[in-house]
């Protein structure tokens, strides 16, 4: 995805539509149910999740929390979460990692957990201690515990493995609460408000 940023253009309740402004001849927007963030001017952060491609660089997301402060113009950075995903996916797919190789690669149960254990000891220290790159993966790869391909960790790092009723919950929500929200709002104009001091 290109490193672009999106800026507010509507507030509907839960609902954000953030649009996204590029010179790029052709724009890569944020995946359905990627997740992006917006920096409320209090420092807080408010997450909110891709649901629909609305045409006219624009995604259509449903906030994870108050959208109350929201104003039309606030900047949305979609990489600053894949960043966060990046960092702490490798600890979330340990688990996965470790029962893949007891039962596809004849691994032993006592030995991978000891072996992961170390290893995300030594990657934790690196990210909290140095400030460097969560290289957790890297360690697995080079174990010859583990005899994982890289086609094999690229497989159980998928983050829609990790996210279990989410997506159908998201989905639910949005047909019964915000379409219906959405459908008796559609004729009503958009409000907007000037304040000249």
């Amino acid at each position: 995805m290109s490193q672009i940023i999106g800026h507010i253009s509507q507030v509907i309740g839960p609902v954000v539509d953030v649009y996204f402004e590029t010179t790029e001849a052709e724009i890569v927007l944020p995946s359905i149910h990627d997740a992006l963030e917006i920096r409320r001017p209090n420092g807080k952060i408010l997450i909110v999740e891709v649901q629909q491609h609305i045409g006219e660089n624009t995604v259509r997301t449903v906030a994870m929390d108050s959208t109350d402060g929201l104003q039309r113009g606030m900047k949305v950075y979609p990489a600053v979460i894949r960043q966060h995903l990046e960092e702490e996916l490798p600890f979330m797919a340990t688990e996965n990692i470790m029962m893949y190789c007891v039962k596809n690669k004849n691994g032993d149960r006592q030995v991978l957990h000891e072996a992961i254990r170390q290893h995300s000891v030594k990657a934790a220290e690196q990210v909290k201690l140095y400030g460097k790159k969560n290289d957790l993966l890297d360690r697995i790869k080079a174990d010859d515990t583990f005899a994982l391909s890289d086609e094999e960790i690229e497989m159980l790092m998928q983050p829609e493995t990790f996210t279990g009723m989410a997506a159908h919950q998201c989905d639910k929500f949005l047909k019964e609460i915000v379409a219906p929200v959405l459908e008796q709002s559609k004729d009503e104009p958009s409000v907007t408000a000037d304040i000249n001091v």
